[in-house]
């Protein structure tokens, strides 16, 4: 088969229809960087209960969805991800009471390390709250007296529309795009429970507001006893609330940017999927990350610093063996010889503004693959 026809056929048609073909990278031994299509939400757990920590991966665009497994194999180095189901849309995790739970919208999936999304049974809490693109629900006990709330991030649109409010001098004409974040008490029991009015959290007396989409994560990441908040953003940042109040009584200083050797640390692509967890099982959380690219990196808590931020290490990605040629998302690719050497590389572009280079090794049919270079 034409090597030009076949990336084509790679990039424009679902998976699901017959006269597509996957592009393998026909390398054993390759190590890549672990991703799923467009939009990764990650779920870190010990799925197969081995004793170290996996990683399951939704993704719900085409010609991706589903909700993959990735087995650590050590040294965070995965298998290819392997398909258990579809994709849910605005799926969340959180660890409440120690143990992982799985959220939609009004939905929360019983025993989903055994049982995934047989089990569903509704959230007695009816929403009456406006959520734009994003409609994100968690459990924690929110003020510290042994019973479940709901916390829940969301985004509103209607200030900022979309993105033709520039005038003739370019200047932005519409407000800007609103994350809010409200919980729910529960003044009934775990067993069962009576929810109240929802109220958005406070962050120095305001409403606490991130740029969309907020992925928040209640935590207590300067071990004080308290529960800090961790939100992610539409945009590439993430805001560090911290908890000057009590366990009870929660109370939230103005939010901070989460910082890297000294600058607002940047996430280089939008719409992050922001999950706190002790990765490393050392007591203390850290920040794992799903991208808009389909990549998963893991921020590593070091502490905090002295201006009382969060203290990180470097950014890293999650890496996994080579299955499938991946070159970001919504990829442009062209077929060229690049390095002259008779056979056809693969030059392409994708949604994070990079161009990358796949270098074609041998020449063979099928041909073997490098790892995508920037």
């Amino acid at each position: 088969m034409n090597l030009f026809y076949l990336i084509l056929i790679t990039a424009f048609l679902s998976i699901d229809s017959p006269e597509s073909i996957r592009l393998e990278h026909n390398n054993p031994g390759l190590i890549v960087d672990l991703g799923v299509g467009l939009w990764a939400n990650p779920i870190p757990d010990d799925w197969d209960q081995d004793g170290d920590t996996d990683l399951l991966v939704s993704t719900t665009d085409k010609p991706s969805n589903g909700l993959y497994f990735f087995e650590n194999e050590g040294n965070n180095i995965f298998s290819p991800g392997r398909l258990i189901a579809e994709g849910k849309k605005q799926m969340t995790v959180s660890w409440p009471d120690g143990r992982m739970v799985v959220c939609t919208p009004g939905t929360i999936y019983q025993d989903f390390r055994g049982q995934l999304y047989s089990k569903p049974a509704g959230i007695a809490y009816k929403q009456r709250f406006h959520s734009g693109r994003a409609n994100q629900w968690k459990y924690a006990d929110y003020n510290g007296d042994g019973i479940l709330d709901l916390i829940i991030g969301v985004s509103d649109w209607r200030e900022y529309g979309w993105d033709d409010a520039y005038n003739a001098e370019g200047k932005w004409t519409n407000g800007p795009l609103h994350g809010y974040v409200y919980h729910v008490i529960n003044h009934g029991s775990n067993a069962k429970p009576d929810y109240g009015k929802a109220r958005k959290i406070l962050a120095d007396g305001q409403a606490l507001d991130v740029y969309g989409k907020p992925s928040p994560n209640l935590v207590d990441w300067d071990q004080d006893g308290d529960l800090d908040l961790i939100c992610g953003e539409f945009l590439d940042r993430i805001t560090f609330f911290e908890n000057t109040g009590s366990r009870s009584e929660p109370v939230y200083a103005k939010g901070r940017f989460l910082q890297l050797n000294g600058k607002t640390l940047h996430l280089e692509l939008e719409m992050p999927e922001v999950v706190v967890y002790d990765w490393e099982s050392d007591g203390d959380p850290d920040i794992i990350v799903g991208k808009e690219d389909g990549r998963v990196l893991l921020i590593e808590n070091k502490g905090m610093d002295q201006e009382g931020l969060p203290l990180l290490a470097e950014p890293e990605y999650f890496k996994q063996k080579a299955a499938y040629v991946k070159c970001g998302a919504l990829s442009t690719p062209c077929s060229y010889d690049w390095d002259g050497d008779g056979d056809e590389d693969i030059i392409a572009g994708n949604t994070a503004g990079f161009v990358e280079y796949i270098e074609n090794l041998d020449g063979g049919d099928p041909p073997k693959w490098a790892a995508p270079v920037r």
